[in-house]
């Protein structure tokens, strides 16, 4: 075999939520995939999965995780709202313009929907 030792992350939503979490089931996939791959080392990391959720049945609802989805779904159109809500100074450092500002805040933005939904919906997460 070749001398490759591989790290996976596993994050998001995932319909195999429950299989994937099995230690029996982990340890076959990651087998599995050493071999096909003839690979030395192979390390499958799925702390960060999330069980599948269906956003859409949830936005818009008369419960806050409506409206944290609504608010997100503005964010992500709304550059002047974005900018309003964002502080003076970012991590990646002081002087952006605007657009670069948008960019990087919208970066951070990314999946964050479904995972306010699966903090918030009991069950859903680990």
């Amino acid at each position: 075999g070749s001398e490759i030792f591989l790290r996976i992350i596993l994050k998001g939503q995932c319909p195999l939520y429950d299989d994937i979490l099995n230690e029996e089931n982990m340890d076959y996939l990651t087998e599995t995939i050493r071999e096909a791959l003839k690979i030395k080392y192979l390390e499958i990391n799925a702390e960060n999965i999330t069980r599948k959720i269906d956003l859409d049945e949830y936005r818009g609802g008369p419960h806050i995780l409506g409206t944290v989805l609504s608010i997100i779904d503005k964010l992500k159109y709304d550059d002047d709202l974005l900018l309003k809500l964002s502080p003076r100074d970012l991590a990646i450092g002081r002087g952006l313009d605007d657009g670069e500002k948008v960019k990087y805040l919208r970066s951070l933005l990314e999946g964050i929907d479904s995972e306010c939904a699966s903090r918030m919906i009991k069950g859903a997460s680990k």
